[in-house]
């Protein structure tokens, strides 16, 4: 790959916008959350799945809607922590990236609220870092190899998006001026790439994607061909062939109620793409097998797919088909492949919200049902005790208390044990929700003051950052995130 001090030149025309058009990139991201998310009521999805290295007891499960939520005792209890005690909004759709080195902390992305770690399940404090941290967008965060995490950020008056190390007051690398940078992926020491927008000030935008073989020293950047609405994310990386590099876009195709997302791959770390699937729905899940030679993925329309990725350079293979669950995220480890799903979802999803497969995905069993949530048990004083208490109770009248977790309830009890039957994540299981009943038998009890149609744009994710920076680079505004 070429190197040089400055981005390369883009050979692909620009897409030409005027200034509203700039501003409205970020708000058709957020139509497009929002949207996905009325259309499913508004209950959180399972949509980032976190193992901690070494030790598959730890589990923390991200949604888009209330928080996240973490067992320390492989499945068997389950604390919550809503969003309000990092910063943000229960009732907000968010996809919050999370970071789970080995030993911890719990690594947060706030967004404009900054970088949050958690050592335990009950406080939250806020990661200083350089000497413009409180004035910094954090975007991501992600294993920074060789044995660090890593996350990236930016100052909001100049969009130079740095590189960090968990732990360091310097970045480790920067990009150019002017990116709005959404995703990055380390895939080794020195191979590193991130994607995003560029917003030019002649009313250009365009999705961008950078390579690094040197650490971050230097950067070749080159348009992804697709609109300027569509917001990418690094998914993943062969393991065995790291200029290998596959992203997904999701753009709006009925503002509010419909997006389309494609699966791309590149074989020269970036320079040139090619689609390898398109859903008319989301792609959130994608993980690597253990042995690194195959990979799945998949949403709530394509279901769960699978390829190696020796196949996944051959345009004529297609994805087979693992399951016909409807998934959301993925996590694949020694142990177990975890799947997340949508508990309250339509007729089709199974009666849990994370499942657990070791064959693969062919088959799969329970492993943490939102119906079985508890009260937060943490010290007053502690920000979970002083944060939490007004979102586990709106959890409480909008899920806990609906009928389908009475039937669940109900169904456990049966069982004898007073739970839904988990799986001990490196061990096997005599239980499958195969036979379970699907949601349309169970009908749900929606409260008042439960429908999206009023609620904010996302916050902590690619939306709000070009919500932001869009306003920036079109009326010059320095925006300030302060904590409430």
């Amino acid at each position: 790959m070429e190197r040089s001090d400055h981005t390369a030149p883009v050979t692909q025309p620009d897409v030409t916008a005027s200034r509203a058009v700039r501003r409205g990139i970020g708000v058709l991201g957020a139509l497009l959350v929002v949207g996905n998310a009325h259309a499913h009521g508004g209950f959180p999805r399972a949509q980032r799945i976190l193992v901690e290295p070494g030790n598959p007891a730890h589990v923390v499960v991200g949604t888009d809607f209330a928080g996240f939520f973490s067992t320390t005792d492989g499945g068997q209890t389950w604390q919550y922590v809503c969003a309000e005690a990092y910063g943000m909004d229960s009732l907000s759709a968010a996809s919050t990236p999370l970071g789970l080195p080995a030993g911890g902390p719990l690594l947060i992305v706030a967004g404009f609220h900054g970088l949050d770690r958690m050592s335990d399940v009950c406080d939250v404090a806020t990661v200083a870092f350089g000497a413009a941290a409180g004035n910094q967008y954090v975007m991501d965060v992600g294993p920074l190899p060789p044995d660090a995490e890593g996350f990236m950020a930016s100052p909001l008056n100049t969009q130079t998006p740095s590189l960090w190390r968990f732990g360091t007051d310097t970045p480790v690398a920067r990009l150019p001026d002017g990116v709005l940078a959404s995703s990055f992926f380390a895939a080794t020491r020195d191979i590193r790439y991130v994607a995003g927008a560029r917003l030019g000030d002649g009313g250009t935008a365009r999705i961008v994607f950078f390579a690094s073989t040197d650490g971050g020293a230097h950067w070749l950047e080159t348009p992804v061909p697709v609109a300027p609405s569509a917001a990418p994310r690094i998914v993943g990386v062969d393991p065995r062939t790291p200029n290998r590099v596959f992203l997904t876009t999701t753009e709006p195709v009925e503002i509010g109620s419909t997006s389309l997302a494609t699966l791309w791959v590149s074989e020269n770390a970036g320079q040139s793409w090619t689609e390898r699937y398109s859903s008319p729905d989301a792609l959130p899940g994608f993980a690597v097998s253990p042995d690194g030679t195959s990979f799945v993925f998949g949403g709530p329309s394509a279901h769960l797919l699978g390829m190696t990725f020796t196949d996944a350079t051959s345009p004529d293979v297609p994805p087979h088909l693992v399951s016909d669950r409807r998934v959301w995220g993925l996590t694949w480890t020694e142990d177990a492949l975890y799947a997340g799903t949508d508990e309250f979802g339509p007729a089709g999803s199974k009666d849990v919200t994370v499942s657990v497969s070791h064959d693969g995905g062919r088959t799969f069993a329970p492993f943490f049902s939102i119906c079985d949530l508890k009260a937060p048990a943490c010290p007053a004083g502690s920000t979970v005790a002083a944060q939490c208490d007004g979102a586990f109770q709106n959890l409480t009248v909008d899920i806990l208390s609906s009928q389908r977790c009475a039937d669940h309830r109900a169904r456990a009890a049966e069982s004898g044990d007073g739970s839904l039957p988990t799986v001990a994540p490196g061990g096997g299981s005599s239980t499958s929700d195969a036979g379970q009943p699907t949601n349309a038998d169970r009908p749900l009890r929606i409260v008042a003051g439960c429908s999206l149609g009023a609620r904010r744009a996302p916050r902590g994710s690619l939306v709000e950052w070009l919500i932001g920076a869009a306003f920036v680079f079109a009326r010059g505004r320095d925006r300030r995130g302060r904590r409430s």
